[in-house]
């Protein structure tokens, strides 16, 4: 799933960087001009084509797990969700995993992951 906000994240841009990374694109899903924070993937048109595209066995390639939500919560529940019907989710940047062993989103993340997903700071000083 790729958004982009700027022409280093085109989607050909985001394409060529998780190709050269060595990973092998088979269909892209791109949310073209949606920025409204309170609307959660799985609520978005191609949010919803890639709920409906993946399968068990399938392997989502992102850039970075803030392309598949808005917010903290957002990103953990979509990444919960493909794992739960058996989608693992690989990032281009730092190379993580998200799979079925994966319990905490967060520690697997890391640091970087506060840093990248809106709200988070917020959320965690609440």
């Amino acid at each position: 799933m790729q958004r982009h906000r700027n022409s280093d994240q085109t989607v050909e841009h985001q394409r060529t960087g998780a190709e050269a990374a060595g990973f092998k694109i088979d269909r892209v899903v791109a949310d073209h001009g949606v920025s409204r924070i309170s609307t959660r993937l799985a609520e978005r048109p191609e949010g919803k084509r890639l709920f409906d595209i993946l399968r068990s066995g399938d392997t989502l390639v992102v850039r970075w797990i803030d392309r598949l939500g808005r917010n903290y919560g957002d990103v953990c529940d979509t990444i919960r969700e493909f794992m739960r019907r058996g989608v693992v989710i690989r990032t281009v940047i730092n190379g993580l995993t998200f799979d079925g062993a994966t319990r905490n989103i967060a520690s697997v993340s890391g640091p970087r992951f506060s840093e990248r997903v809106p709200d988070v700071a917020q959320s965690d000083n609440s």
